[in-house]
């Protein structure tokens, strides 16, 4: 679930994204039925720990989370969509309460 607070985190301190979608239209996970658009949705699809031969005192956690812009028609989908990847781009270091992150996008 760490994966879904860095996200929303790395959204909400986004300004350019804030021009296009309020902070309180940022769900991680399910937006609450009836939601006017835009909004965004944060889903957790996977999170896996990396193994090591030895017990240490950090665990490297990856987590691969699905945003999802729903807006009203497919060109503010496609604007809101770019607003997100360069939130997340390239982000590394604390963020929301989780330690050394490195964030990359895809799609």
């Amino acid at each position: 679930m760490s994966g879904v607070m860095v996200m929303r985190s790395l959204l909400v301190a986004s300004a350019a994204l804030g021009e296009a979608v309020p902070e309180g239209s940022i769900f991680g996970d399910i937006a609450p039925a009836g939601t006017a658009t835009p909004f965004i949705t944060i889903e957790q699809i996977s999170s896996i720990d990396r193994k090591t031969l030895a017990a240490q005192g950090k665990v490297r956690v990856t987590d691969l989370v699905q945003v999802t812009t729903h807006a009203a028609d497919a060109t503010d989908r496609i604007a809101i969509s770019s607003l997100v990847r360069r939130a997340g781009r390239h982000q590394i270091g604390d963020i929301a309460g989780v330690t050394e992150v490195s964030v990359s996008t895809e799609g």
